[in-house]
């Protein structure tokens, strides 16, 4: 029932709010061999943003 519920906050036109953390990635290139890094936003909540 929850993942229903996760799908339908996640339509064109609802604002939704999202609490979670940055993640620092990185890793060597196979073809290159130069190091790579990214930061990647983990999604730990999300629900739709309330009204004021």
């Amino acid at each position: 029932m929850e993942d229903r519920y996760a799908f339908w906050i996640l339509q064109k036109d609802v604002l939704i709010t999202v609490e979670g953390y940055f993640k620092p990635e990185e890793w060597t290139d196979s073809k290159s061999g130069e190091k790579r890094n990214r930061i990647v936003m983990v999604a730990t909540k999300f629900y739709p943003t309330p009204e004021k």
